[in-house]
């Protein structure tokens, strides 16, 4: 029997994550890519470790930010910032939001902890995806200025989860954003506007509980460059092919993917362990096997 058309997919995949998204408010190379799994048919990853791997293990969610080390059962998680003034009228529901030079510090432990693990993940790119590796390096560089250089733009670390019963039970969505360039949800009221520029590191997994541990069954980790205009520098609207990659991220992406965009690239796991890679338009394509570049992406989808 043939699976579900996209077209449904598309409606199931919408109408969980509009859910998720207005509590928040309030392949092979040389081959046909083997088609990216989306959450109407989430197997077994296969990747799975003891708990320890991804809840005990370097996750700065579950170590900073989260109220608990169980997986989310509601939207949990915090925003650290050097801005105050964040959310005058509102947080967002299940953020706790620190501010100021303190909370600015308590940021610069997540870049730095993670630091070291993408710096790897760009040298293992090296070989399969050189533009994925150079726009990650222009972002590092634009961190380790983070301490010293003012920024006209706010210096934010993102760190959330919350449970994905559309890819399963005991499903949960796990974030990290590492990110300086203008949100469209934060800086909405600012009176003097926000600069263009900046950029982010957004890494995101769907990890799935069981009595053997936890696994990861799909991860999107992006990264752009918005002092780098060699794009159009306009929005870019995801179309049916971008699916596996907005399925992950839907439900905070509007903190990072809004407005006219820069130099973008990324890469997506799926539910099989294969690796693809995608642009502004987050079509994931194949790439070409390496086992160097699969255990980096693991590694830093781990560290969220």
């Amino acid at each position: 029997m043939s699976g579900p058309s996209i077209a449904v997919r598309w409606v199931f995949v919408g109408c969980v994550l509009a859910l998720a998204a207005g509590s928040y408010a309030l392949g092979r190379a040389n081959d046909a890519p083997t088609a990216p799994l989306t959450p109407a048919e989430p197997p077994a990853s296969g990747l799975v470790g003891p708990r320890a791997t991804v809840a005990d293990g370097g996750s700065f969610f579950y170590g900073r930010a989260a109220d608990s080390r169980k997986l989310p059962a509601t939207i949990d998680g915090a925003l650290f910032s050097d801005r105050t003034g964040e959310c005058v009228n509102a947080c967002p529901i299940g953020m706790r939001v620190r501010e100021g030079p303190e909370a600015l510090a308590q940021g610069l432990t997540a870049v730095n902890s993670v630091g070291p693990n993408l710096d790897a993940l760009a040298e293992a790119a090296e070989a399969t995806d050189a533009e994925f590796a150079a726009v990650l390096r222009a972002v590092r560089i634009q961190h380790r200025a983070w301490p010293t250089e003012p920024n006209p733009r706010a210096r934010r670390v993102f760190s959330l989860g919350m449970p994905r019963p559309d890819y399963g039970d005991a499903s949960a969505m796990i974030v990290l954003g590492l990110y300086d360039h203008c949100d469209p949800i934060f800086d909405a009221n600012r009176a003097e506007g926000c600069p263009d520029g900046g950029g982010h590191v957004l890494v995101a997994r769907i990890e799935r509980s069981t009595d053997a541990g936890r696994s990861i069954v799909a991860g999107v980790i992006e990264v752009e460059d918005r002092s780098d205009r060699r794009g159009d520098g306009r929005p870019v609207v995801a179309g049916n092919d971008a699916v596996p990659v907005m399925s992950v991220v839907a439900p905070i992406y509007m903190h990072f993917g809004s407005g006219n965009r820069g130099r973008v690239r990324g890469l997506f796991l799926d539910a099989n362990g294969e690796a693809f890679v995608f642009g502004a338009d987050r079509a994931p394509r194949p790439l070409p096997k390496s086992a160097a570049l699969l255990a980096a992406l693991l590694a830093i989808l781990e560290r969220a």
